[in-house]
């Protein structure tokens, strides 16, 4: 004999039932008015709303000798729109193992050991925090449900908003990764005779949320979101069949996939790749077997245009050097860029920002490699970078521009000792000797280029105007020798 469940008398639902008609007919408005007044505000009107910067914070923990936290959403902040003044915010924490209740005000400064809200005085938003609790050691989730009264500026009336959050905790096994199922003590139930109704267990209302309601990524990469259940459904043992997925393309044939990565108690992860271009739109069904209750979810994911990165593929020592890798900002994947000397990294952005490297002087002859990667996968071509020396000094011409009066120019490169690396002197060999012309002086930083002149005379007026020239920068490194004669 089947094991049965009783249920009571049926008369209190139409009792009931016949309320909640009484209560519609109240609703219904008079003289065929739809719109309402609302003090000259239209019902469908939002004056004054709020809403949490994420809809979830997540916590996964590990338990070892003592509860050990691998992950945490800690903060959520509160926003409002309207204009509004004297905004007062309530919030209340449920537990939704132990239907266990807490409130919270930040008017007040209340918090316990666990959660805590704060007001920013600036913009009005509130700040919720919380550490989750370590003693159950239980897969469990909280809502919070937050309400705001204010006064609008235009008319002093007061209004009210409400909005709520969930706050999900989840353990796993700190070895292997997976997540930890409890195991539910059995139901022991009398047997009950024939004539009682069947009630199958575990029917409470169940419904569905996202981590991501929009997963962006690049062509081809693996993305992830999860889908958590809060209430009565536990995927691991109550599905009447394997969810149902559907993906629609947008525009079509443009690639993408899906697929169930694992479950846990109260909720499954998706993996799959993104489209080459577009979107594609993903819809999950879960169907209870207990008593066919189903309850579906969709989200977005779209492909994100990836730059080529602003990089210089010669470098030289000394001078700072400013590296854009061009990443997208994609949530829940980790983006980075490195700079590598083999095996070895010089200079990274763990997140995909720019970031600046500054080759020594010792670097010169080396070949640098710039990688960028998102999940630790090597996105785009690899790029080489030299590390070069700047280029010997130059004498560019000697022109003549008196009887016995020579102009030179020359052109320097670089930076020695954190100076400019201009010409310090010409070594003349000859009849002649020099003067440098310093309001002439040019400096192109943006190519590490300094042009200078001199002015070179005969050292003796009764002996032939010829000479031998070079010019010697910073550093010490000579130009090639140039030759003058009349």
């Amino acid at each position: 004999m089947k094991k049965r469940y009783k249920i009571k008398n049926r008369r209190s639902v139409e009792i009931y039932f016949v309320l909640y008609l009484a209560a519609l007919v109240f609703l219904i408005p008079k003289n065929g008015n739809h719109s309402g007044s609302n003090n000259g505000i239209s019902s469908m009107e939002l004056p004054f709303s709020i809403k949490p910067e994420k809809s979830v914070l997540f916590c996964r923990m590990a338990i070892d000798s003592v509860p050990l936290v691998l992950h945490l959403d800690s903060t959520n902040t509160i926003y409002h729109t309207g204009e509004i003044n004297n905004i007062k915010y309530g919030f209340v924490v449920e537990d939704q193992v132990y239907k266990q209740k807490i409130s919270l005000a930040p008017d007040l400064k209340s918090s316990n050991r666990f959660f805590s809200v704060r007001k920013n005085t600036k913009d009005e938003s509130v700040f919720f925090k919380w550490q989750p609790p370590m003693d159950d050691h239980l897969n469990k989730s909280y809502l919070v449900y937050v309400t705001a009264t204010g006064n609008l500026k235009s008319n002093n009336r007061q209004v009210t908003a409400r909005s709520q959050f969930t706050l999900i905790i989840n353990y796993y096994d700190k070895e292997t990764g997976m997540p930890i199922v409890a195991q539910e003590p059995p139901i022991i139930v009398e047997n009950l005779p024939d004539n009682t109704i069947e009630v199958k267990p575990n029917l409470s209302d169940f419904n569905l949320s996202l981590r991501y309601d929009y997963v962006q990524t690049i062509a081809y990469q693996e993305w992830e979101n999860q889908i958590f259940i809060l209430g009565g459904l536990n995927p691991l043992t109550d599905l009447l069949k394997n969810p149902d997925i559907s993906i629609t393309h947008n525009p079509e044939n443009n690639g993408g996939s899906v697929y169930i990565s694992n479950y846990f108690t109260n909720g499954i992860v998706l993996k799959g790749k993104s489209p080459a271009y577009g979107s594609i739109d993903v819809k999950v069904t879960l169907k209870r077997r207990f008593d066919n209750k189903e309850a579906g979810i969709s989200f977005k994911v779209s492909t994100l245009p990836i730059g080529n990165p602003e990089i210089a593929t010669e470098m030289y020592p000394g001078l700072a050097y400013r590296i854009k890798p061009n990443l997208p900002f994609i949530a829940g994947q980790e983006t980075k860029a490195q700079l590598k000397e083999g095996d070895r990294i010089r200079a990274q952005s763990p997140t995909g920002e720019d970031f600046s490297f500054t080759p020594q002087l010792s670097d010169t002859g080396k070949v640098l490699i710039f990688e960028r990667y998102i999940n630790n996968n090597i996105i785009g071509q690899r790029y080489k970078i030299n590390i070069e020396s700047f280029p010997v000094p130059a004498i560019v011409k000697l022109t003549k521009i008196a009887q016995q009066t020579v102009l030179l120019q020359t052109n320097a490169y670089g930076y020695h000792n954190t100076r400019e690396n201009t010409v310090s002197k010409l070594e003349i060999s000859g009849n002649g000797t020099f003067q440098e012309r310093f309001g002439q002086y040019k400096a192109d930083r943006n190519n590490n280029l300094w042009t200078q002149y001199f002015e070179i005379v005969p050292k003796d007026n009764s002996k032939p105007f010829t000479f031998k020239v070079k010019a010697i920068d910073r550093r010490g490194v000579a130009s090639e020798v140039q030759e003058y004669g009349e």
